[in-house]
Parts: C-alpha cells; sequence; structure tokens
C-alpha cells in the first residue's frame, strides 16, 4: 500500500458505484483510466462535446473518483449531483486541482469561446517581458 492520504471520503464499494450513477443521473460525463503500474488517469467531459479537464498522473482508483468529484464541482454547480453532494458534505475542499483544459473544445465549453485559430493551428508562446520594456512581444 502506498503513503498517500485515506481521507478522501470514497469506499470503493456500493458508495463508488452510487457516486458513479449519480455523476450519470446528473448528465456529467466522465472516464476513469488506469495504466498496469499503478497510474491512474481521469476525465471530465467526453470525446463528442469535448474534455473540459484531464488528468493522468493520480495514484490510485480512490485519488481518481475524488478527482472527478471535485471536477464536477467545479464545473457543473447547477447540477443535481453537485448540489445534493454539498449538500451531504457541508465540510467539503476541493482536494485536486484541474491540469487545465484538456482540449480547444473543452476549453471553448468552458469558457464560452470558440478559439477558432487555436482549432487551425497551434500558437508560438510568447516569452514574458518585464513590466515597462518597450521590445515587442514575440
Amino acid at each position: 500500500m502506498s503513503d498517500t492520504k485515506r481521507d478522501l471520503d470514497f469506499e470503493l464499494t456500493d458508495e463508488f458505484a452510487s457516486f458513479i450513477a449519480d455523476l450519470h443521473a446528473s448528465e456529467i460525463n466522465g472516464e476513469i483510466s488506469w495504466f498496469y503500474d499503478n497510474v491512474w488517469g481521469a476525465k471530465i467531459g467526453d470525446k463528442l462535446n469535448g474534455y473540459l479537464a484531464e488528468t493522468a498522473e493520480l495514484p490510485s482508483l480512490r485519488h481518481a473518483a475524488r478527482w472527478l468529484c471535485d471536477r464536477a464541482l467545479e464545473f457543473y454547480p447547477e447540477r443535481a449531483f453537485a448540489k445534493q453532494y454539498l449538500r451531504t458534505h457541508p465540510d467539503y475542499e476541493p482536494m485536486t486541482q484541474a491540469a487545465g483544459p484538456a482540449s480547444a473544445i473543452g476549453s471553448a465549453v468552458c469558457t464560452g469561446v470558440v478559439p477558432t485559430d487555436a482549432l487551425a493551428k497551434p500558437q508560438p508562446r510568447r516569452t514574458p517581458q518585464p513590466r515597462g520594456s518597450r521590445e515587442p512581444h514575440r
């Protein structure tokens, strides 16, 4: 067993099955994946509509479930799942962080802005300039 925190509010039994069913009932799409060497991944969203966020470096199924829960509460606060979870877990605080939008489509879903130029080709990274610098951004 690993030394990771066990205080993640999930028992991987009927509670886990109910958690997944509750996400589904609230029309919140997601995925959990795993690799042979005990590395777990999770995504919120779906292939057809885009992923809002994803991660691939979680140490356990328990952590993947908590990541999905945190993202569901972050991205879908108006859904029945979020309202019920926060009502039954009044001391809830997120324990995981999203790595950021998983795709241009996911970013568009999050912000409501479709980055048409980002879909066409990747943009070069700009080098941050110090404040007051007169050199143009590249």
